[in-house]
């Protein structure tokens, strides 16, 4: 049985030391009509090298060839930062901030005698060794070491050495890669048709977070370097890559997220539209910092080109603010001090529902002023739900709307992401939801014109503030919250009692715990019934059409859909694949009995929601990913026993109103090619790849797994209308 432990360990290990792809992000999600440019990145366990790599994939079928663009020699981001000589590492542009109470600011990443970069007490932390610190010469050689400066790595006998690395980029773990390319957001504010002109042929970047300590913006026509940003509050830690002894940890290993506003450029301009990028320390620490990237430069070779403004000597107009470390105390809708209620922020961009290249997040919002609004994560300090919306204009103060500011749901607790509806469809969110980590989901009123009206939706009347509903898995006399940590899903209701229905998934993975964690999770989707009308231009509750209730918590008022018990073998093109039928039950919303929504139990142990939801092909179908992560190793210790259990992962379609499968058949039970629902056992459930990337077809939803496997889904049928916000006017 030992022998036998041992050859299942080591298996493991040559499986881990393979390459481990993390995320996909492409230039188009169609290969319907020309090429696509398909970006993928991943990492190393050997020396934690991280890489982005690019390829083309062919129009129609998808097949996928290395980008001719990144060259044969250097295919990789990380090989071409490996290409760099010596004397190109002093003129890597990479910006941080520096941490001082007056003369703060953004700056260079770079070594100085006096203040004119970092300040004392950064270069301080980047001397740190045990219980002291080096000299100043070892804390600058140990800076330009994490600059890219090779010489002396462990490998080289000199006074100071420091860690061999397998590469000058750091691991790419669970920072996913955000596009940017010619604006995207399709504004029809003033001005904004001009700026999508001027930037139609911008040069095409690539930004990712690295536990390299660094923000990393490459090239996404030839894979070089452009920029990278050092955030103020991984500095403390950035001693520890050069140790030989380096335990991986995590650093900026959130996902960034760009969108277009309408703000001053610097303090004293006028406004014009710039992209700004978001980016989030994820597991690496609390905060979030902006840059902005309107410029990185141009592909075009006419008088249209734009040049590029990424230059040292612009480090003040580039970075916009830094909030990773002690944010500076601003006006506030609570008392105390802002960082106090900002976390480890680690959702991922919350998509629009038929853009995946634009983020909803950044937002001009009702009062006239532009902002990212984010959940404020785990682990803040007060450990309660807050709804961060972060000015990007004027005097960039944090507004801060707590869900909860006592009792159970004020403690332990964190708000996840957030997702943004635009009622009237002015080009303004009216309403907020988000949920937490016990499990509540939020709504936020945010359609007033000053920001004095903005709070937590209020129920029945008279309103009372709480959550619209709270998600609570009982078996006998043990109940447990379940947690949410993705954006919920909203679709106007379709069943004649008008309203919106908010469907979300539940499970979290955070802590060594968590893997292990067989609690039962589910998908629900609720009804908030809130009617609307218009006063002054602006949305506001019609309470006299119908009062807005909560659903509660428990499923009494749900109507429950459940996923067959026996798994069903897919055939030829989908021998790789399980698949099973889930329950077809009706919803009533009205007359007796009605129910307010519905919900499905994974059945998987351990299964859970950590991916965004979406609707498959612009319809009223979830496409719902879930897995089942990998257990019976810890990374805390080793153990010979049990075997590690390899993740598992699931897509279900479920239709937004009532759980059903989709109307047509979408999968692919015998791989033949033809859909038809008796030959496919109506099946609406099926394994899927760990990792994979979306794109479309005339005909079909192509799913192209990293594994090499591929999932061909049937698009819906054209000819349905598709649904529209006009609905609710």
């Amino acid at each position: 049985d030992l022998v036998q432990a041992f050859k299942e360990i080591f298996g493991t290990i040559v499986n881990d030391v393979q390459t481990p792809v993390t995320g996909f992000t492409n230039s188009s999600s169609s290969i319907n009509r020309t090429d696509v440019t398909q970006y993928e990145g991943g990492y190393t366990v050997d020396g934690w090298k991280g890489f982005v790599k690019a390829s083309t994939l062919a129009k129609g079928s998808g097949a996928a060839t290395p980008d001719p663009g990144w060259g044969s020699t250097t295919p990789t981001t990380a090989d071409k930062l490996d290409a760099l000589t010596a004397a190109d590492i002093p003129n890597r542009l990479i910006l941080s901030y520096r941490d001082k109470a007056t003369g703060g600011g953004p700056t260079a990443f770079e070594w100085a005698n006096d203040e004119t970069y970092l300040s004392t007490a950064q270069k301080t932390l980047l001397k740190a060794e045990g219980t002291g610190t080096v000299t100043d010469t070892v804390g600058e050689q140990r800076l330009n070491y994490l600059r890219g400066d090779r010489s002396r790595e462990s490998t080289v006998t000199v006074t100071a050495q420091f860690r061999k690395r397998g590469s000058r980029q750091g691991d790419i773990v669970n920072s996913t890669i955000w596009y940017v390319a010619q604006p995207v957001s399709n504004y029809a504010f003033s001005g904004y048709l001009a700026f999508a002109k001027k930037h139609a042929k911008r040069l095409p970047m690539l930004y990712v977070g690295g536990n390299d300590g660094m923000l990393h913006g490459f090239s996404g026509v030839d894979g070089s370097e452009k920029i990278a940003y050092v955030p103020k509050g991984v500095i403390q830690n950035l001693p520890a890559l050069t140790k030989a002894d380096y335990v991986h940890r995590y650093f900026v290993d959130g996902s960034p997220f760009s969108g277009d506003v309408f703000v001053p450029p610097t303090p004293s301009a006028a406004p014009e539209w710039r992209t700004l990028l978001v980016g989030t320390l994820g597991a690496g620490g609390k905060g979030y910092f902006v840059l902005d990237v309107t410029t990185p430069g141009s592909i075009a070779t006419d008088a249209s080109a734009v040049a590029s403004n990424f230059l040292k000597a612009n480090a003040s107009a580039l970075v916009v603010m830094d909030k990773t470390a002690h944010p500076t105390p601003s006006v506030a809708i609570t008392a105390g001090t802002e960082s106090d209620d900002i976390g480890h922020i680690m959702a991922k961009p919350v998509l629009e529902d038929n853009n995946p290249q634009k983020a909803t997040q950044i937002v001009r919002m009702n009062n006239g002023r532009w902002a990212v609004v984010m959940g404020n994560g785990v682990n803040s300090t007060n450990e309660r739900p807050v709804l961060l919306i972060q000015y990007l204009d004027g005097s960039k103060e944090l507004l801060r709307i707590p869900a909860a500011t006592t009792g159970a749901n004020a403690t332990g607790n964190g708000l996840s992401a957030p997702r943004l509806v635009d009622i009237n469809g002015d080009g303004t969110p009216d309403v907020v939801y988000a949920g937490d980590l016990k499990g509540n989901l939020w709504k936020f009123n945010v359609s007033s014109a000053t920001s004095s009206g903005w709070d937590v939706a209020a129920w029945g009347d008279p309103g009372v503030k709480g959550p619209l509903y709270s998600a609570v898995y009982a078996a006998g006399n043990v109940s447990a919250p379940q947690p949410i940590t993705v954006a919920p899903l909203v679709r106007p209701n379709e069943r004649g009692v008008g309203g919106l229905m908010v469907a979300f998934g539940t499970g979290r993975s955070f802590t060594e715990g968590d893997r292990t964690d067989t609690a039962v999770q589910s998908v629900y989707s609720v009804l908030d019934n809130t009617r609307y009308k218009l006063a002054s231009g602006k949305v506001v509750e019609d309470r006299t059409a119908a009062i807005p209730t909560a659903v509660g918590t428990g499923v009494t008022n749900l109507q429950q859909q459940t996923v067959g018990a026996t798994a069903i073998d897919g055939q030829a093109q989908s021998a790789a694949r399980d698949f099973w039928t889930v329950s077809q039950n009706s919803v009533s919303y009205q007359g007796t009995g009605a129910k307010k929504g519905w919900y499905l139990n994974l059945p998987q142990s351990g299964e859970r929601v950590l991916d965004q939801m979406a609707f498959f092909d612009s319809s009223n179908i979830i496409e719902v990913i879930s897995e089942a992560p990998a257990s019976g190793a810890s990374t805390a210790e080793e153990s010979c026993s049990p075997p590690p259990t390899e993740q598992k992962t699931f897509r279900t379609l479920l239709n937004i109103m009532d759980g059903k499968k989709p109307s047509v058949q979408v999968m692919d039970l015998n791989g033949d090619g033809i859909y038809d629902i008796a030959a496919d056992g109506g099946v609406s459930r099926m394994t899927a790849s760990t990792t994979e990337n979306r794109l479309s077809t005339k005909s079909l939803e192509k799913r192209i797994g990293a594994d090499g496997n591929v999932d061909n889904l049937r698009r819906m049928p054209e000819l349905p209308l598709r649904p529209s916000w006009r609905q609710l006017q």
